[in-house]
């Protein structure tokens, strides 16, 4: 992870956020990730989805930190596929 994404990481799991709560879902979780997120890279995503085998992980070529509006239908589509999963 590059340095901005680790020390973010770590800010939000200090807060409560991730900080062990992550591997502890029972719940499915799809995570729609923009593979160009510069914010929180797709290494980000992988590691999110290695602690808790309830994730579904779909990483969106070509698009950023916010793809419900960077491309709104891609983003649809992916999330009711994977809607259809759970």
């Amino acid at each position: 992870f590059p340095v901005n994404s680790l020390e973010a990481l770590h800010q939000i799991g200090e807060a409560g956020f991730l900080n062990g709560l992550i591997p502890h879902l029972k719940v499915p979780i799809i995570l729609l990730w923009g593979k160009e997120d510069s914010m929180f890279p797709h290494q980000v995503a992988s590691h999110i989805h290695a602690q808790n085998p309830h994730t579904q992980l779909v990483m969106l070529d070509k698009i950023g930190h916010v793809p419900q509006l960077e491309n709104p239908k891609r983003f649809t589509t992916a999330l009711k596929e994977g809607l259809a999963k759970v």
